[in-house]
């Protein structure tokens, strides 16, 4: 078996079956992704062959940006104090001058 870190030991052109284990999902999601365009193939007679690069550049133009690790405004209702309460978990009366 190849080794994957080293690019010139795999091949240029990958099977279905191949391509879905690249990816790490199954081999009827490539072929969706086929049908869709999201893939694109090569044709070799019977065969059906998908560019290694190729997979690399789905996987690169899906990835996620990372989170921004800012927090939001707090929404109105945080800052709102909530009116003294009394022992028994009544509120109080307000005093009317």
């Amino acid at each position: 078996m190849p080794d994957l870190m080293d690019a010139h030991s795999l091949p240029i052109l990958v099977s279905l079956d191949e391509a879905a284990r690249l990816l790490s999902c199954s081999r009827s999601l490539v072929k969706l992704m086929v049908r869709r365009g999201q893939i694109r193939t090569v044709k070799l007679g019977r065969l059906t062959r998908i560019q290694r690069e190729h997979l690399v550049d789905v996987v690169a133009a899906r990835l996620e940006p990372a989170p921004v690790l800012a927090f939001p405004p707090a929404p109105a209702w945080v800052h709102r104090v909530a009116p003294p309460r009394n022992v028994r978990g009544r509120r109080r009366e307000s005093a009317q001058p």
